[in-house]
């Protein structure tokens, strides 16, 4: 795929942050001979670098680099130069414009095409026994606790869900700031068609803000009917999301797993009642 570009490559950086043995997945920087500057990734398969082009075709290119180039597992994007923000860095302002882009992506219409990629209406249950199997395979939870959570995610699941173009990792770590002031979400291999309530739980978990950052945010959001089923069900969509990260550590290693884990064990104690991120996007 490269090579079809025509210019030769200088220096070619692996950046990929979490790996397990067996993995093929990978990202680069790939610098140029002509001076441009490309991220290249390596998805499992060619049917997740289709589903991430297609979907990326959908978004803001002034928000979302898009695709160059794909071949077989491989990806190319433009390499966004930026820097990704402290956790107490992030203004109101900025959090507002973060709240709007997401909702802007979730009320998107999705084209026949693009649809098509989904082979199947969403199903929770299927991810919550996959997850929580592996989980305990590795001994990170025992079978008690697998089935306590599979009990409190299946007592506080909606009845029916929705589908929205969904990032599935938006947070502070994805979102770079260039030196014009530009916010630009920089790593989108995990865009998918879901339920905008798992999105929004991905990002309650992966982003913690303060109270007034979660407000800001929820600000840009808007009010939305999803956003009243998220606050509605949210131990459901909160343990989907962490057993999400949960199990993906835990193929790297228990110990790469420690943070989801402690988060998994606080839900079962509280909840959820305590979080007010579900509360502001409801209006509440």
């Amino acid at each position: 795929m490269i090579a079809a570009i025509g210019v030769p490559v200088v220096e070619a950086v692996p950046v990929t942050t979490i790996r397990w043995l067996g993995s093929p997945r990978a990202s680069y920087r790939v610098a140029l001979a002509d001076g441009r500057v490309l991220k290249g990734r390596r998805l499992r398969t060619p049917d997740d670098v289709l589903r991430v082009a297609s979907i990326s075709s959908l978004l803001d290119p002034g928000r979302f680099p898009p695709v160059l180039a794909s071949r077989g597992c491989a990806l190319l994007t433009p390499w966004i130069s930026g820097r990704p923000l402290s956790p107490d860095a992030w203004t109101p302002e900025q959090l507002n414009v973060c709240g709007r882009v997401m909702a802007t992506m979730h009320g998107m219409r999705i084209p026949p095409d693009v649809a098509s990629l989904q082979p199947r209406g969403l199903q929770w249950t299927e991810r919550l026994d996959r997850w929580l199997g592996e989980l305990v395979s590795a001994g990170a939870v025992d079978v008690a606790e697998a089935r306590e959570i599979a009990s409190l995610a299946t007592l506080s699941a909606p009845a029916t869900t929705s589908t929205a173009v969904c990032h599935t990792d938006f947070c502070g770590d994805n979102i770079v700031t260039t030196l014009d002031g530009d916010l630009w979400v920089v790593d989108n291999e995990g865009l998918s068609l879901d339920a905008p309530e798992f999105d929004l739980a991905r990002t309650w978990y992966r982003w913690p803000l303060t109270p007034a950052q979660q407000r800001a945010y929820a600000d840009g959001y808007g009010a939305h009917g999803h956003s009243a089923r998220f606050e509605a069900h949210f131990l459901h969509w909160a343990l989907l999301a962490v057993l999400d990260s949960a199990a993906y550590r835990t193929r790297a290693g228990i110990a790469a797993a420690r943070v989801p884990l402690a988060r998994l064990a606080e839900l079962r104690r509280t909840q959820g009642r305590n979080e007010s991120f579900p509360r502001f996007l409801a209006r509440k």
